[in-house]
């Protein structure tokens, strides 16, 4: 019984190893964290994870994963990760010991018998570390006799006291059964047509960045990333095109920059400025391309600016601008349509 439930919990365990792999190397860029999204009612949102019939109430600043079943939020060192087993949950809790655990490398802090619905099951909450990094988890493992689900809410231990509870809430109000899919859009007040490998890896303060795969960037500063967003307000502009061009070179990443193409387009009804330039990174000096688009609305602008190296990645321009021109203006989660639109950074 003991070797087969470890098999069975190996694709779980090699899922949680992604993710704090990930979570790892973005620890270094990752920008202040958000408001703890404990403040939105946790039933409110509800999001499949992958293509189960397995849902959560996605807090906010979570986005769905690509190395893994579930969402993740690099800001706060968060995750919410899925496994499922065809057996009954007594054979799955009788894998659930402190002894099974400790082997996994997971000390076990505590455990507490619930009931979800017509399915009964415990939540554990553990402690674990890799890496040199400490982690919590709270671990939910809710079942029938047919069928198991392993639903984890895995975060840094420093960032405890902020989202502990809510990670908590959010695994206890999970549902099952058929759920919308998942929409990585969700929280944003825009959305646009992803172009492969590209997708949506992280959202903060209603903007959102894109990157190969939705995965952190990888590769040194060369590699490719688009970030789309709104504006707090629409300064006074009276050439747009110079605007632009001083707005792109604001940008503190790059320098050098000399443009290469220059050219009046209109997205979602929106007039504005396309640029395409050449430059350097402003650290380590590599050759790099950076993509502008500003599109000015009524009350503010949208901007998207990307930026890739030079070498290496000649595909990057043509789907930053395919990504950017396809953007349409829609309300944000909890929104009314035709309701006044939240105000973001700038």
């Amino acid at each position: 019984m003991g070797l087969t439930l470890r098999i069975l919990w190996l694709p779980f365990l090699l899922a949680c190893s992604q993710w704090l792999g990930a979570a790892r190397a973005g620890e270094g860029d990752a920008p202040a964290a958000p408001a703890p999204a404990g403040e939105r009612p946790v039933d409110d949102g509800y999001r499949a994870l992958g293509d189960s019939d397995v849902a959560i109430p996605v807090p906010e600043g979570f986005v769905p994963a690509s190395s893994f079943i579930g969402f993740q939020n690099l800001a706060h060192g968060a995750s919410f990760v899925l496994k499922t087993w065809d057996l009954p949950l007594e054979t799955a809790l009788g894998g659930c010991t402190a002894e099974t655990f400790g082997a996994q490398q997971r000390r076990l802090l505590g455990r507490e018998e619930v009931e979800i619905g017509s399915r009964t099951g415990v939540l554990f909450e553990l402690a674990l570390s890799r890496g040199g990094h400490d982690y919590r988890e709270w671990f939910l493992v809710l079942g029938d006799g047919q069928r198991t689900i392993g639903l984890a809410g895995i975060f840094a231990a420093a960032r405890a006291k902020l989202v502990s509870d809510l990670m908590r809430k959010t695994v206890l109000a999970v549902r099952v059964g058929k759920v919308e899919a998942a929409d990585p859009f969700a929280g944003l007040a825009f959305r646009l047509d992803p172009v492969p490998p590209f997708a949506l890896c992280r959202v903060e303060n209603g903007c959102g960045t894109f990157t190969a795969e939705g995965r952190l960037p990888e590769g040194g500063p060369g590699a490719p990333l688009l970030a789309v967003g709104p504006s707090t307000g629409r300064p006074d502009v009276r050439d747009r095109k110079a605007w632009a061009f001083a707005r792109l070179k604001a940008v503190h990443q790059i320098r050098e920059v000399r443009i290469r193409e220059r050219l009046e387009v209109e997205a979602d009804g929106m007039a504005g400025v396309e640029i395409v330039a050449e430059a350097r990174h402003a650290e380590g000096g590599i050759p790099m391309v950076a993509y502008q688009l500003v599109l000015f609305d009524e009350d503010r602008y949208w901007l998207a600016q990307g930026l890739a190296g030079r070498d290496g990645h000649p595909e990057a321009v043509d789907a930053f601008r395919r990504m950017a021109r396809s953007l349409t203006r829609r309300p944000a989660a909890g929104q009314r349509e035709g309701a006044a639109k939240p105000e973001t950074a700038d």
